[in-house]
């Protein structure tokens, strides 16, 4: 009976492994879809709500940071988390002192392809450094990562550099590199874009930084507040009211510049901005001081002290100590005058320590100290000696920089010295390396007309060779002919043969040969032994002739023998040396 095997199990038993791995598969790239997808729409929102709602930005905040725990795969998420943390803290004038390190931390876990990712944490530690005063390493590295967009063609992202770039220049009062970037900035988006009208936005409070007295200025604004219902935004409508007004203030108009406060004051309970709050709050603060009515100007101080120090947003609490110092100042409080204008240059001190982008604080600390002079009445003798100490500081100041330019003249002057005497010392040395290159050429041709004689004189001695056995031959063949009748032929025979034969085989030739060959080819016969000890002498003859180019009917006249006798010679002796049959022995002689 016939054997009937099994059927196989295993089989059936990998279908539902096969199907378990197709499905999770199937279901991971749904989930990290979903995931990537959940990311980008939240991502959104929080940039939208970064300005004006601040509180529902932080929820939405803490919903990406869930989305990136749980996804280990996308490596991208953590960057972009830290982007929108960083614009969230920038909008609303937060200062995370952790911020900066996670970035950097986050920065070095990349890899060296996430050039994207890469460029949006240096745009981040721009953004990250500005709340806390540092403006040369936010300048620093929103110009790294500007240059990193422009590669990989992020143009909006680009824009938005540009943008955070001219607000840095505005703050250290460099106005036309500031407008310079804005109009780079625009370049990179249209009209119909909210974008571009914020850029824009920044580029009018840049005019108004530059010339806050001027009509230009405020008409800037004024412009862009009537055109507002074109970009619907209640957050950069709040910024041009807040811009408009502090620019009467300056010219002194607080009439007009409390009417744009009021309309901005109306809005706050519907723009959640800390930033925003605190400098409407200082700036209130500053008019009621104007206006004498210390008590409110006293509340709106406190208040915009309050949610800066919250915030730890050192920027904004200098000038809030600034604008204490102004008011106790006027209310003649002495004492409280001198306490917070302490406050500020110890903070002011502070922030230029932590930055390196002195010249952006210097203007502002002179005007301060100008300013305090002519509104602060403290003791005599204490205010001489500040104004004695300045002096002395501006003294000291001016002699340094009067030394740094003498210093730097003198070693332009060096430098454009040694670079005239290293010329014309380079100009002497390519001279004689001129002239050394035409010795050597003309020692080099003397030398390759040498060797052309050399070798004519060993072509021609060959030649000589090659004739005289003829010669010796023909003399050979003739006597032989003679007839043998004749008694004188049979005496002188034998002494005829005798001399052809002692002719024909004589090595002087040879050794004649070999000493010009030599001096054409030197260590030939030396190569040709460590490649084949065994060669005989008749072996290195053999190679010589070949090697000057002889033919094998001439090198047949010159060693006496056939022309058969000198082929059969040449292949033994290819044979010896080792050659293939596709190699040329020709060839080889010529590489020895």
């Amino acid at each position: 009976m016939e054997k009937i095997n099994p059927p196989a199990k295993s089989n059936y038993r990998r279908i539902p492994i096969l199907f378990f791995f197709v499905f999770y598969f199937i279901g991971y790239q749904v989930f990290s879809r979903s995931s990537s997808g959940a990311f980008d729409s939240i991502a959104l929102k929080v940039k939208e709500k970064s300005f004006c709602n601040g509180r529902q930005a932080r929820v939405l905040l803490k919903e990406l940071y869930q989305i990136t725990q749980n996804d280990s795969v996308n490596k991208s998420l953590p960057a972009r988390y830290l982007y929108a943390e960083t614009y969230l803290n920038y909008s609303q004038g937060t200062n995370d002192s952790s911020l900066i390190s996670r970035i950097r931390s986050c920065s070095e876990s990349l890899p060296k392809e996430a050039f994207f990712e890469k460029a949006l944490l240096n745009y981040s530690q721009a953004l990250g450094n500005m709340p806390q005063g540092n403006y040369a390493e936010a300048f620093k590295m929103a110009l790294s990562a500007l240059e990193q967009f422009k590669q990989i063609g992020q143009n909006e992202y680009a824009a938005e550099t540009l943008n955070l770039l001219g607000n840095i220049c505005n703050y250290i009062k460099s106005h036309a590199t500031a407008t310079d970037y804005y109009k780079q900035a625009k370049s990179y988006t249209n009209a119909s874009q909210r974008q571009y009208y914020k850029i824009t936005l920044d580029m009018y409070t840049g005019f108004s930084r530059e010339e806050p007295q001027k009509d230009w200025a405020i008409d800037s604004l004024l412009y862009f507040i009537s055109i507002k219902d074109q970009y619907k935004d209640t957050g950069l409508f709040a910024i041009a009211c807040l811009n408009v007004g502090a620019c009467y203030s300056i010219k002194g108009d607080h009439q007009q510049a409390f009417r744009y406060y009021s309309t901005l004051l109306d809005l706050i309970p519907f723009i959640d901005n800390h930033k925003l709050t605190i400098v409407l709050y200082q700036n209130l603060g500053m008019y009621y001081t104007n206006s004498l009515d210390f008590k409110k100007a006293f509340r709106y101080f406190t208040a915009a002290k309050t949610v800066a120090e919250k915030d730890q947003n050192l920027m904004r609490l200098l000038y809030v100590f600034s604008g204490l110092s102004h008011m106790y100042e006027k209310l003649g409080q002495v004492d409280s005058a001198f306490f917070y204008l302490k406050k500020y240059n110890d903070l002011n001190n502070k922030l230029i320590y932590n930055s390196n982008a002195i010249e952006a604080y210097q203007a502002y600390v002179s005007e301060l100290l100008e300013s305090s002079k002519k509104e602060l009445k403290i003791a005599e003798q204490s205010l001489l000696l500040k104004n004695r100490r300045f002096a002395f500081t501006i003294m000291i100041g001016l002699a340094v920089i009067a030394l740094s330019v003498l210093t730097f003249i003198i070693f332009q002057q060096k430098k454009r010295q040694q670079a005239l005497i290293r010329e014309a010392e380079n100009r002497d040395l390519n001279e004689k390396l001129k002239h050394e290159q035409k010795i050597k050429q003309l020692q080099q041709l003397q030398h390759q007309q040498a060797l052309e004689l050399k070798a004519r004189e060993v072509a021609s001695y060959s030649l000589l060779l090659s004739e005289k056995n003829n010669v010796l031959q023909q003399i050979s063949e003739l006597t032989a002919g003679q007839s043998k009748n004749q008694e004188d032929s049979k005496n002188n025979h034998p002494q005829i043969n005798q001399i052809i034969k002692a002719n024909l085989q004589s090595d002087q030739g040879w050794e004649n040969f070999m000493l010009h060959f030599d001096k054409v080819h030197p260590s030939f016969f030396d190569k040709l032994k460590a490649h084949c000890g065994d060669l005989t002498d008749n072996n290195l003859r053999l190679c010589a002739y070949f090697r000057i180019g002889l033919s094998l009917k001439e090198v047949a006249k010159l060693l006496n023998v056939s022309t058969e006798t000198s082929k059969t010679s040449r292949y033994r002796l290819k044979k010896k040396l080792g050659l293939k049959e596709d190699e040329n022995l020709d060839d080889f002689l010529k590489n020895i």
